[in-house]
Parts: C-alpha cells; sequence; structure tokens
C-alpha cells in the first residue's frame, strides 16, 4: 500500500473531526473512537490538526494523505498476500456497490440544486460529496 501524498494546497478540502464528532455520526463511546483515532495516527493513515477552539481538550484529526492506493504488484511475493488483496478488494468493491444502490433507492429525493458549483472557489456551505469511480480490467467474451 502507498500513501497518496496531500497536495501542497491542501487537497480537496479534507474533513477535520473530533473524537466527539465521529463518535456521535457512528454511535459509539467517545473514549472507543479515540482510541482507534489513536490506533489509525499510530499507523500513519491520519495526523492531528490545528485545534479549531481554546478547549485544549478537544484534538482535530485530519486524514494524513489524500488517499492510499493499493497496488497489485506490491501483494504478488506471497501467496497469502495475493489472497488478501483480493479480499480487500472484493471489499472495497462491495462498499462500493452498497453506495450506489444507495443513491439508486434515494436519488429522487435529492434535489436539483445538490449538484451545483459553488460560486466562491472554496466555499463548501451546503456541497455534497460525489463519488467517481473508474474500474478497467481485462475480461473475456
Amino acid at each position: 500500500m502507498r500513501r497518496e501524498p496531500r497536495s501542497p494546497s491542501g487537497g480537496r478540502g479534507f474533513l477535520l473531526a473530533t473524537a466527539s464528532q465521529l463518535a456521535e455520526q457512528v454511535d459509539e463511546a467517545v473514549s472507543l473512537v479515540s482510541y482507534h483515532l489513536r490506533k489509525l495516527a499510530e499507523h500513519g493513515l491520519i495526523e492531528e490538526a490545528e485545534p479549531r477552539s481554546a478547549d485544549g481538550r478537544e484534538r482535530w484529526w485530519q486524514p494524513a494523505s489524500e488517499g492510499v492506493r493499493i497496488r497489485d504488484e506490491d501483494f504478488r511475493d506471497a501467496p497469502e498476500k495475493a489472497a488478501a488483496h483480493t479480499a480487500a478488494s472484493r471489499l472495497f468493491a462491495e462498499q462500493r456497490t452498497a453506495l450506489y444502490r444507495r443513491w439508486l433507492d434515494e436519488r429522487t429525493h435529492w434535489g436539483d440544486e445538490w449538484n451545483r458549483v459553488a460560486d466562491a472557489a472554496g466555499d463548501t456551505e451546503g456541497r455534497e460529496n460525489v463519488a467517481v469511480h473508474t474500474y478497467a480490467f481485462p475480461f473475456r467474451t
């Protein structure tokens, strides 16, 4: 796996969050979420962000990079690595398919305005996230 470096301008608008905010989103205890955030930081996947308030106890977190790239050649040297790569790839595909299916079910409830571009660069108020996935692979007919 390779981390994709963050662009000097900060990339594509990274999300910042505290353990409390994330715990509320996933309906888990703040202590449990905080523990997992620290573990993710130990492995270089996230990092502490600049504080957003005067409360020194509140820790803000951000992704450490723009993403993770998993390359096939990193897993070819051992069968167990290849199996892990295949399992992870299938999981990613299932997660993306689930997101797409959810959108198909909910698309009639979205207004036309969701995909309008904000007038001012950097204005994120009211924007929605958009996933773009492209798959290229050989197949036989």
